[in-house]
């Protein structure tokens, strides 16, 4: 499957025939779900993915036996995933309560443990703080009755994000402070804990403890957004402190991660930052080179926004397939979606034409974070 993608989905599709030609509900979900994970973890196309996700979820909509139940609210964890990781965070926590719905009728409690840690991170992304945490310390407590390490880790940092951008920063420094000496908790973990603890030292300009905290963090094994995060916080601390050799060693060394991570604006930054660094040192040459890869990747970036725009009428109608919208909100869903797409893509060409402008301070968890650390509750 990972190998071959294409004969994959061709299989897919011929299952999906026979299942259907037989009626077999089962197998017709199940084909349509196969073909969302292919599309959209194999081939990288989300949307694509989420359709195929939404249409599986509708077929199995009416079906209350626990097999069929178990399989909807996965799907739904999928296609909520999508949603968010693309700054749908409203309908991801709609998906995300319809399928806690459902899975609370079997007290399918894995399944409530991980919806309910999705809705507490898209309610942080929505900006309702007090709903995020609400639902986070409900994860914090199921994840330990379940004994569940992974999720109860990350449930601390979730909540230690939350509680930094509520400006709670002592509260904060806690959680992060409670997973870094927690002796059980997986390295990954620790480093975004490190991480995100370097980013709180450095939003309260306490530049020598971001650097003890960013270089506390493992990155022996870690992934390659924990290192690109890791050296980015790194590469800002030092050149805030005015040490800007030292800042473009660890800005290198970020941009030897970035092949690895999904070029999301914050991940493109690197350019800009490097760019206006060697520009300091009067290094036009170097600027210039990465002003021009700058450039490159926000082309490349809005090459594919041009393609969401494509499948923007199939992605419509199948939202109405799955029950999502009422036909009483499509043409307002049709207006928002538009209105967002032509916002997105006139800040892009702004952002394309002032490859200089000021560099924003970086989020802690970036779109493609967010869907590594979702991926594992799938």
């Amino acid at each position: 499957m990972f190998q071959y993608p294409d004969s994959a989905l061709v299989m897919a599709d011929n299952s999906l025939k026979m299942a259907v030609s037989a009626d077999y509900t089962w197998g017709i979900a199940n084909s349509y779900y196969f073909k969302g994970y292919i599309l959209e973890e194999i081939q990288n196309k989300a949307v694509a993915g989420l359709l195929m996700y939404l249409k599986a979820a509708h077929v199995l909509e009416n079906k209350l036996d626990e097999r069929s139940v178990n399989t909807y609210t996965s799907l739904m964890l999928n296609a909520g995933s999508v949603l968010h990781v693309n700054g749908k965070n409203e309908e991801a926590i709609d998906l995300y309560e319809k399928a806690l719905k459902k899975a609370k009728l079997y007290n399918l409690e894995d399944q409530v443990l991980k919806l309910t840690f999705n809705k507490a991170f898209a309610f942080r992304d929505k900006g309702d703080l007090s709903l995020a945490i609400e639902a986070i310390e409900k994860s914090i407590e199921l994840s330990d009755k379940l004994k569940n390490e992974k999720i109860y880790n990350d449930s601390w940092n979730l909540l230690g994000m939350i509680l930094m951008d509520d400006n709670s920063i002592k509260k904060a420094e806690s959680c992060f402070l409670k997973i870094i000496n927690n002796t059980d908790a997986r390295p990954t973990i620790k480093s975004n804990a490190s991480n995100n603890l370097g980013d709180l030292y450095f939003s309260q300009g306490q530049y020598e403890y971001a650097i003890a905290a960013y270089t506390q963090a493992d990155l022996n094994n870690a992934i390659p957004e924990v290192k690109f995060d890791n050296y980015l916080g790194l590469t800002n601390v030092y050149r805030k402190m005015g040490e800007l050799s030292e800042a473009i060693k660890y800005g290198q060394g970020a941009i030897l991660m970035y092949d690895s991570v999904v070029p999301e604006d914050q991940y493109m930054q690197i350019f800009n930052v490097m760019s206006e660094m060697h520009l300091e040192k009067g290094e036009q040459q170097l600027a210039y080179s990465y002003s021009s890869r700058y450039f490159d990747e926000t082309q490349k970036f809005f090459q594919s926004q041009k393609e969401l725009i494509k499948i923007k009428s199939e992605f419509q109608v199948d939202l109405l397939l799955a029950g999502f919208y009422t036909e009483m909100e499509f043409e307002a869903f049709e207006e928002k979606y538009s209105q967002t797409i032509i916002f997105s893509i006139t800040i892009l060409f702004a952002v394309v034409l002032l490859v200089h402008f000021a560099y924003k301070r970086r989020m802690s968890y970036s779109r493609k974070k967010i869907r590594e650390v979702l991926n594992d509750y799938r």
